[in-house]
């Protein structure tokens, strides 16, 4: 018995200390703001997903660069940016059905450019 609570809680410890975040960044080549800007009139929305394996631990960390994917439109400026992190339905079985092993997220940009 002392074994299988043992175990039971080895495996809820490494499960509750994943870790599955993203951190947004800019290498500066684009200016951008999180707030409205004037002339930023055409709306875009990108939406992608990141894969974490052994509970979050490998890869340390996941950069999403949003002056690279804002310049992918032709965008010459981003204003009023927002980010969201989520996890679709089929995304959060298959990580409750891996265990954690196999973590995937979703990410969703959006944004006013200047062309």
């Amino acid at each position: 018995m002392i074994r299988y609570n043992f175990l039971i809680t080895l495996i809820f410890s490494i499960l509750s200390s994943s870790c599955t975040t993203l951190h947004f960044k800019s290498k500066g080549t684009i200016p951008l703001g999180v707030g409205p800007k004037r002339g930023h009139n055409f709306i875009k929305e990108f939406r992608g997903e990141k894969r974490y394996y052994l509970w979050g631990l490998v890869p340390k960390q996941h950069f999403v660069l949003l002056d690279e994917m804002i310049d992918d439109y032709g965008i010459s400026s981003g204003a009023n940016i927002s980010v969201s992190e989520y996890q679709t339905w089929i995304n959060f079985f298959i990580s409750v059905f891996s265990l954690g092993i196999y973590v995937p997220k979703n990410y969703r940009v959006k944004f006013y450019g200047l062309r």
